[in-house]
């Protein structure tokens, strides 16, 4: 939809209530999100509430019957914030980024509902392989907030304006180019990884046959993606063997990540399978993650297959 001076205009409030893995209300910053597009002063508010990483709009306007049930009963939006921390893990990377002003970012994935579904969304609606988004992307908060996301149809970045409290398109087509010069991966765990994961790692760290990538790790998850949508590469979260089926939960992380990576060009894999085409079984799963630029992934396939 296009949004003008004397068009309709619309909120999303996304509230963050709880998750099972210990957030509070207050744990997290922002408690409360807003998307916004047209103009501030005019129009009607659109208000989520985040349960478990997923959510059901449910709120009334004299917009209702066009937009309540398209948002209600036609999609599903899993949301995650990263990172996650919470007064309990006040060590954790995810506080030591927000008190130490490193970018962080919020990711979101997009999904349409079946048609004979209704009512409140069930925990089975979501477990769905990410090829079924319709749309999905990231906010990242550093030195600018950005918008990035894609509905199937390339991947737009949007920046956001603070002097009129808008968004502009600032990155239109987005593309991963097909090979970069950085890689991205926590070497700390260089120890804990099976042979095949640290000779994917030595490929680009010390190659014999050409110079070496460089190495960038934020450990905030949306900024070191948002690098390598911008600049090429591959960025790696490999399981090891106190994690072995990874970290990085598959739906409302990876999956939306491979969504955007895809439409941007580049592809996502878990070592073995395409990111996309991986079904959870709940709410939390978890997997590896290999993602960026698509000769830097192949690499990686090739290696695991190789090794298999």
């Amino acid at each position: 939809a296009v949004y003008g001076k004397n068009r309709p205009y619309a909120h999303i409030y996304v509230n963050i209530r709880r998750s099972v893995q210990g957030i509070k209300e207050n744990d997290i910053w922002p408690p409360r999100l807003l998307l916004s597009s047209g103009r501030k002063d005019q129009g009607f508010g659109q208000f989520f509430r985040a349960d478990s990483t997923h959510c059901a709009a449910g709120a009334h306007s004299i917009y209702e019957n066009a937009v309540c049930k398209l948002i209600q009963f036609l999609y599903v939006l899993a949301l995650n914030i990263d990172p996650a921390c919470t007064a309990e893990n006040v060590h954790q990377t995810g506080l030591l980024h927000i008190t130490g002003n490193v970018s962080i970012g919020t990711i979101f994935s997009i999904y349409r509902r079946a048609e004979e579904s209704c009512g409140d969304v069930s925990e089975q609606e979501l477990l769905r392989p990410g090829l079924e988004q319709v749309a999905a992307g990231y906010f990242v908060y550093g030195p600018s907030t950005m918008l990035v996301y894609s509905t199937g149809q390339g991947v737009n970045g949007f920046t956001l304006d603070p002097s009129i409290g808008e968004f502009l398109l600032s990155h239109p087509n987005m593309h991963i180019p097909e090979t970069g010069a950085i890689y991205s991966v926590n070497s700390a765990y260089y120890p804990h990884w099976d042979e095949r994961t640290r000779e994917a790692v030595d490929t680009f760290a010390r190659p014999a046959d050409r110079e070496p990538h460089s190495l960038r790790y934020v450990g905030s998850l949306v900024a070191d993606f948002h690098r390598t949508m911008l600049y090429g590469g591959i960025f790696l979260y490999p399981a090891e063997e106190r994690k072995p089926k990874g970290k990085l939960r598959l739906m409302y992380e990876a999956s939306p990540l491979a969504f955007l990576a895809e439409q941007a060009g580049g592809l996502a894999t878990d070592g073995a399978d395409r990111i996309l085409e991986k079904r959870p079984q709940e709410i939390h799963e978890r997997t590896p993650l290999f993602i960026g630029s698509a000769r830097d992934v192949e690499k990686v396939m090739a290696i695991y297959r190789r090794r298999s």
